[in-house]
């Protein structure tokens, strides 16, 4: 099903981002440093896909940044916080 490709792409696309950002040694800490255009240290989804397609230069689409997006922010408040990302990377 559809859902299913989803979910495995996400998970794809998430054990790369999560190998890519542990190899460049960048914390949870920096990636909000790097991306909280706002400085509310917390990550919408514009800066969201802003720090994984410029800062991390990922080609990938728009939907798959959004399939990533949720499935990091499990609060599903729809913003990333520190929280969620120190989950992510741990």
């Amino acid at each position: 099903s559809t859902h299913t490709f989803q979910k495995e792409r996400a998970n794809r696309n998430i054990a790369q981002m999560v190998g890519y950002i542990k190899w460049m040694n960048i914390s949870p800490e920096t990636i909000v440093k790097m991306a909280d255009a706002d400085g509310n240290r917390t990550l919408d989804f514009n800066e969201f896909y802003n720090f994984v397609t410029n800062k991390l230069n990922f080609k990938i689409s728009e939907e798959e940044v959004g399939e990533l997006f949720t499935v990091i922010n499990k609060s599903q408040d729809n913003k990333i916080d520190l929280k969620e990302l120190v989950a992510l990377l741990k």
